[in-house]
């Protein structure tokens, strides 16, 4: 299936591919409008409502299978939400960077690695505002 701007729905993925094998995301929150949003880079950017929304995945101090696992979370929520919803990834990454920084084993690589005492000082020292963001990617992992 092709979408109106030349890229080809890939199903499989629940991806739009561009001819140069660049992966997007349908934000179609506004159904009668929706926003493409790049998915394949560290940095994926969108301008919605006059401001640029962004998250910048090479940023946060976390493994990688955990930046992965909330990369994959996240291009799935993408697909029903605002656009706006990319900071507020960003901005509970941050958050968690530095909670992971504190509670975390020094040789954890992912969530798998963490003891019961590890994740419950995970969930309780996220801020509130960051909390539902982390439950929600944590939950689609």
């Amino acid at each position: 299936m092709s979408h109106r701007n030349g890229l080809t729905f890939a199903p499989d993925t629940n991806l739009f591919l561009g001819d140069d094998g660049a992966e997007y995301v349908e934000c179609a929150f506004e159904t009668a409008n929706p926003i493409m949003i790049r998915v394949d880079t560290d940095t994926w950017a969108v301008r919605f409502n006059g401001a640029i929304q962004r998250i910048d995945w090479s940023q946060p101090r976390l493994p990688d299978s955990i930046k992965e696992a909330f990369r994959t979370a996240t291009t799935y929520k993408l697909a029903k939400s605002a656009p706006s919803y990319l900071a507020v990834v960003h901005r509970m990454l941050r958050s968690l960077a530095l909670i992971w920084d504190k509670h975390a084993p020094e040789n954890a690589i992912g969530f798998a690695c963490l003891e019961a005492s590890h994740l419950i000082a995970l969930a309780t020292n996220i801020p509130r505002h960051d909390a539902s963001a982390f439950r929600e990617l944590y939950r689609k992992q």
